[in-house]
């Protein structure tokens, strides 16, 4: 049994990556992820694998996209062109698609090559299947949810027990998923963005002040915090600007870096988690989007 079959009746979430989001079931997690690469895997394995390419400046065509990823060694795997099943085709409509399979040895797959005409991405999707077992109702489902761009100018990022709302004009930099800390880092011209998240709080604190644990999570984060409410929870700010005059300013603007900096740090208490964001740069505020940045990220 294919686990897009075993879990095709049961909970569900969110997961959003890099412009491409969708609902899958509770119990799959991701195994790998890349820029624009996500490996989820089920108890029994893995499930589902999807991999998207930017946006082109012409709409790429899904069987030319499918031939691209023919092995050129006969030996390997051959993936086969097949057409896609009433569900799938209800499940896409409005995208340019290409189904295909593919089996090998123990394992197969049946996926699909998905086209946007409004933002041009080319998306390869599969399903994970033992040779003959079909890749099972859920994955129409999951298909029906797939979305690969928002209508707002802002990115869903929702993976693992994190989900925050990026605004649109930063581009993913780096991902880091380590035991008890998250990074999300964003970048665009002359600015930085570092999403954090540190658990669990109670570990982290130990009686001390989320002044001085700040300072040490956040280097950089110097002088004295304001406090601050990110929802119903109670943080702390740090904000840091250039000098505006003498020497240090003409210094500052012969020796460009990061001269702005933002840092806030607030204590998820029901999730036990530590949430943190530091902006760093050369753009002065305000940032009218930084408060709702801090609003909509959450550990769930």
């Amino acid at each position: 049994m294919s686990a897009a079959t075993a879990t095709a009746a049961g909970r569900w979430c969110e997961t959003a990556w890099n412009g491409v989001r969708l609902q899958v079931p509770a119990g799959w997690h991701p195994r790998e992820v890349g820029r624009r690469y996500l490996l989820l895997a089920s108890p029994a394995g893995p499930a589902m694998e999807l991999r998207w390419g930017p946006a082109a400046r012409t709409l790429p065509a899904p069987a030319d996209y499918l031939r691209r990823l023919q092995p050129r060694n006969a030996s390997r795997r051959i993936i086969r062109p097949t057409p896609l099943s009433a569900a799938w085709q209800e499940a896409l409509a409005g995208f340019a698609c290409q189904g295909f399979t593919w089996s090998d040895g123990g394992q197969a797959a049946s996926g699909v090559v998905i086209c946007c005409p409004a933002c041009r991405k080319a998306t390869l999707v599969q399903f994970f299947h033992p040779p003959g077992a079909g890749a099972g109702p859920a994955a129409a489902r999951i298909l029906t949810a797939f979305r690969d761009h928002g209508a707002t100018q802002t990115v869903v990022y929702a993976l693992f027990d994190i989900r925050a709302e990026v605004p649109a004009m930063f581009e993913l930099a780096a991902q880091r998923f380590e035991s008890g800390y998250f990074e999300l880092a964003f970048r665009r011209p002359r600015q930085r963005l570092v999403l954090h998240r540190w658990g669990p709080a109670q570990v982290l604190l130990q009686g001390a002040p989320l002044a001085t644990l700040g300072r040490r999570l956040l280097p950089g984060s110097d002088g004295r915090p304001e406090d601050l409410v990110v929802g119903a929870h109670r943080g702390l700010g740090w904000s840091q600007g250039p000098p505006d005059r003498g020497w240090q300013r003409w210094w500052g603007v012969l020796h460009p870096g990061e001269r702005f900096r933002h840092y806030r740090i607030w204590h998820a208490a029901d999730r036990n988690r530590l949430m943190g964001i530091s902006l760093e740069g050369r753009l002065p505020p305000p940032h009218p989007w930084l408060e709702a940045l801090c609003e909509a990220y959450e550990s769930i």
